[in-house]
């Protein structure tokens, strides 16, 4: 089955900065994050600490992060 058929499964392609602020502020919880980002120079907050102590924040207790692109 492929991903997008999967109820409980969200793609989005959207700015993940953004995303992730506003997840935190309505007290949102995933099991997984993945981040597939840009380059740095197009998206320099995506590789910023702050951003992902916010991704840690949103993970259920079980949940795992996972990053493309870090430098």
């Amino acid at each position: 089955m492929a991903a997008e058929a999967d109820p409980r499964v969200r793609l989005l392609f959207e700015d993940g900065a953004h995303f992730v602020r506003a997840e935190l502020s309505a007290n949102a919880r995933y099991d997984a994050i993945l981040v597939d980002s840009t380059d740095f120079s197009q998206a320099a907050s995506l590789f910023a600490s702050a951003f992902y102590r916010a991704c840690k924040a949103l993970l259920a207790p079980t949940g795992d992060a996972r990053a493309d692109g870090a430098r």
